[in-house]
């Protein structure tokens, strides 16, 4: 006879608690990920103006 047996489907206590634990992280990251989401306003993209960007012109250079 094995004094431990291989596959005998016993899940223990300590087991049980990390998946439940796991569990519940889960629920609460969704949940949080979910408040963030409806807190996102729309982002609208502005049209560009012009071709390309346009400088000032310098008044001189600095010495």
């Amino acid at each position: 006879m094995l004094a431990h047996g291989v596959g005998t489907g016993v899940v223990g206590r300590q087991r049980q608690m990390r998946i439940a634990e796991a569990l519940q992280h889960h629920r609460e990251v969704a949940g949080r990920a979910v408040e963030v989401l409806l807190r996102v306003t729309r982002v609208n993209a502005e049209v560009a103006r012009g071709v390309g960007h346009q400088l000032t012109k310098a008044n001189g250079a600095r010495m």
